[in-house]
């Protein structure tokens, strides 16, 4: 299929990932390296086949209008603060892959979607694919449950499902990724037992074992806690990070519990967490699914680390909204990766991309 993808944020840690992948998996996609920053987007292109750098600011109130070609999807992995580029992209009748991982409040895409399909000027009511990868490196865990663990459409959701990733502290973490784990300290709502409850930011330790050994895992607000449940996969979703750094582990639960994280700068809080290492090392993710006495488990490792297995699950999206590879395409509108159908093709995707998943 020929077709031309525009990549937000292609040239950052996430962003070149995506765009590279794309490029040999599938040779024919026309790829479109887009942000505020034309050199650093023209740095990529000219490392990929069939592209071209193009200058995008999300805070325009266009931010499409400087693309001249028309464009079949758009990836966003710089952010979207106002959904201005949401926009952009459904008024061009372009699909979209957000997986900037700062859009939780998915209340407010669902309305601008909603209000989209309104003012369709066809008055068909449709709009073009919306897909969220909000959960964790872009729902990847979510995305192996739904493919592995889902067990069809009849069968009962799991009662629980606890997500766990190890972050290793030399494996890249650029500050976009950073940027958006600034508020971890928040308190959020998560669904347990059929019941909705307050769940404190970066609390409820709990420990849990990795490869590379046992750690604290804490609880953090991730997308996958609201739309595992939503997908009617579980009925309540625990998402916990463990650090294997003992110190930076310790230093950050003592800021966080204290309530001294809060009151640094923003900026000062995405410096802390940014990790400015040459490439990407091991990272693992372990998955525990209970349904009554039944209990399974699922591993994620991604050897190119965490970067990379979010970009593995962003590509493996792109190739669903465009129909790549005998992909379900989505219905019009909004849903996230594991409402997908074929959610055991993104698996397959992924381990195509080099990264592991297996039932243990």
């Amino acid at each position: 299929m020929s077709a031309t993808v525009c990549v937000v944020g292609g040239y950052g840690e996430v962003g070149r990932q995506v765009c590279h992948l794309l490029a040999v998996r599938h040779p024919d996609l026309r790829i479109l390296v887009a942000g505020h920053d034309p050199d650093r987007a023209q740095q990529v292109a000219a490392t990929l086949p069939d592209s071209a750098a193009v200058a995008v600011e999300v805070r325009d109130a266009d931010p499409l209008a400087g693309v001249t070609e028309p464009v079949d999807a758009v990836v966003v992995l710089s952010g979207d603060p106002g959904l201005r580029l949401l926009g952009s992209a459904l008024a061009r009748g372009a699909a979209v892959v957000d997986a900037s991982e700062q859009v939780l409040a998915v209340d407010a895409v669902a309305d601008l979607v909603a209000a989209a399909a309104t003012a369709d000027p066809a008055g068909s009511g449709t709009v073009p694919p919306v897909v969220l990868p909000v959960g964790w490196a872009a729902s990847a865990a979510a995305v192996a449950v739904a493919g592995l663990l889902a067990d069809g459409t009849a069968a009962e959701p799991y009662d629980s499902v606890e997500v766990s990733a190890l972050l290793r502290h030399d494996d890249r973490v650029g500050p976009a990724a950073a940027a958006a784990w600034v508020d971890l300290h928040r308190s959020f709502v998560v669904w347990e037992e059929k019941r909705r409850r307050l769940a404190r930011g970066f609390a409820e330790p709990r420990r849990t074992a990795f490869d590379a050994g046992t750690f604290r895992a804490r609880r953090v607000s991730s997308g996958e806690q609201d739309t595992l449940v939503e997908a009617g996969i579980a009925q309540g979703v625990a998402v916990r990070l463990a650090y294997d750094h003992a110190p930076s582990a310790l230093g950050l639960a003592a800021l966080v519990g204290t309530g001294a994280w809060a009151f640094l700068p923003r900026s000062v809080r995405a410096r802390l967490l940014t990790v400015d290492a040459e490439s990407g090392t091991p990272h693992e993710v372990r998955v525990l699914a209970r349904r009554g006495e039944a209990v399974r488990h699922l591993v994620l490792r991604d050897p190119a680390g965490r970067a990379h297995l979010a970009a593995a699950s962003t590509v493996s999206q792109v190739e669903r909204v465009l129909g790549l590879g005998g992909r379900v395409v989505p219905p019009g509108g909004l849903s996230y990766p594991e409402q997908a159908p074929d959610a055991a093709k993104d698996v397959e995707a992924m381990r195509q991309m080099g990264v592991e998943v297996v039932e243990e």
